[in-house]
């Protein structure tokens, strides 16, 4: 029922988030809020954030209990923002695909957005139009000294329109029993399965076809769909800047904390104290 409600032309946004993580996500919700953009839900991936998400109002839904749980210590109710490379962290990003394949298997396209980006603009349109026959139109981690937005293992999977059809179903069924298979985070399983363990499904600098699975994966222009290591543009873009970036993610940078500075020092923090928005610069 809460997927019918908020999704637009069988689209859903999906951003989930771990208890921490809420002045993020809130921070995002007030972007999209910006941008007039309603169709997402939001997954929460322990008790806590989701008695959060409820406290606010938010179009949020529990993980299902038949879903792998991440470690103990995520379900407490301490703010916890997990490490990138940790234990805890390597299995909650798990969770993330497991609730993109249960959308795409209730028959919607989902963009999957972590909440440490940035949307400078709706970026729903130029995924649409650019992504030609791809299933899969994902953000590409590999920084601005390599030539190819697809080098070995260089998915980002924080940011992904993922394609209703039942091809990108069965590609995602087998990310996520790759990535349960595995004592790494999630991002691995994303590029072995749709680009190859040897990149042997790799076609050109910026796709991939699987055609065992008959799977294409279109990687993102890193000029316009900023990874964390693409300081030089970075630098230069704020919310209102004349430029071509649609979104900054800030990955690349390790602790919570961290983050959360470089949101506030590119301007791009839009809560005050009481995690209420303020009207952006």
């Amino acid at each position: 029922m809460l997927l019918s409600q908020q999704a637009k032309d069988d689209t859903l946004i999906l951003l989930g988030f771990s208890n921490g993580y809420q002045g993020m996500l809130l921070n995002m919700l007030c972007r999209l809020h910006s941008l007039k953009i309603t169709n997402y839900v939001v997954a929460a991936f322990d008790p806590a954030a989701y008695t959060f998400c409820k406290k606010y109002g938010l179009p949020c839904f529990p993980i299902s209990t038949e879903v792998a749980s991440p470690p103990s210590d995520t379900t407490s109710n301490a703010s916890i923002a997990h490490d990138f490379g940790t234990t805890a962290f390597r299995a909650l990003t798990k969770l993330k695909s497991q609730q993109v394949l249960r959308i795409l298997e209730l028959g919607y396209s989902v963009l999957w957005s972590d909440v440490d980006i940035f949307w400078k603009r709706n970026p729903l349109p130029q995924l649409l139009s650019s992504m030609g026959d791809a299933h899969i139109a994902i953000q590409s981690n590999a920084p601005p000294a390599e030539a190819a937005a697809n080098g070995m293992r260089r998915i980002n999977s924080g940011f992904y329109l993922a394609r209703h059809s039942a091809t990108t179903t069965a590609a995602f069924r087998q990310i996520v029993a790759h990535a349960e298979s595995t004592t790494l985070s999630e991002q691995p399983s994303f590029y072995i399965i749709l680009c190859g363990d040897k990149q042997e499904h790799t076609v050109d600098h910026t796709t991939c076809i699987n055609s065992h699975l008959n799977v294409t994966t279109a990687f993102l222009d890193r000029n316009i769909f900023l990874n964390g290591a693409m300081e030089t543009i970075i630098k230069s873009v704020t919310p209102t800047s004349n430029d071509e970036v649609a979104i900054v993610h800030f990955n690349w940078r390790l602790g919570h904390d961290i983050k959360v500075e470089s949101f506030k020092n590119a301007t791009m923090w839009l809560l005050d104290e009481n995690l209420h928005c303020i009207a952006e610069k």
